[in-house]
């Protein structure tokens, strides 16, 4: 009975792992890879961008709407994300340069996800040159955060310095998909 329950197991495992895997296999097309390319190729990290893009695809083929999209939405996911990580360490710090730090980034974050929120409501609007005017602050916002673990004695964090290293490569990604976008609704 117990080796029927583990090949149970385990064939349930390998129907989740073939899904789970399958599912990241969304293979594009080409013009869309091209797309994806263009803009990964632009980033410090291309294998971050590209997998961002390619594990948010709907379908094979996606345009610059599509992917000003999955920019918008994984950047309000990471600074959602961060902000719950910022306030939860900001919780347990006793006052001083870190819990004043993680404050300020607290109030970075806020600022950041109230932008991409705007952007998100303008791009349903298709109003792209807005869109990019509330995503054109948050590449100095974010660098903001970043520069306040710089001042000694503070170091950046890990997980932190992580998490704001994706989020300046996420507004990277949505000011130049944006201005994909907006460049080829002009025309």
């Amino acid at each position: 009975m117990a080796s029927s329950a583990h090949s149970f197991a385990f064939l349930l495992f390998l129907m989740f792992f073939t899904f789970l895997f399958m599912n990241q296999l969304v293979s594009c097309d080409q013009q869309t890879e091209d797309r994806i390319n263009y803009v990964c190729r632009q980033m410090e990290e291309y294998g971050f961008c590209d997998k961002t893009f390619n594990q948010n695809l709907k379908g094979p083929t996606a345009d610059y709407v599509d992917l000003t999209l999955i920019t918008i939405e994984q950047s309000l996911l990471n600074a959602s994300n961060t902000n719950t990580y910022i306030e939860r360490l900001g919780r347990s710090t006793k006052p001083g340069a870190l819990k004043n730090a993680l404050i300020e980034c607290n109030n970075v974050y806020n600022s950041i996800m109230q932008s991409f929120r705007n952007a998100n409501m303008y791009y349903k609007q298709k109003n792209y040159n807005a869109m990019i005017m509330s995503e054109s602050v948050t590449p100095r916002l974010i660098e903001s955060c970043i520069t306040c673990f710089l001042t000694p004695p503070l170091h950046p964090m890990g997980p932190l310095e992580t998490m704001n290293r994706q989020m300046r490569m996420l507004c990277s990604m949505a000011l130049v998909t944006g201005h994909q976008l907006q460049s080829k609704k002009l025309k």
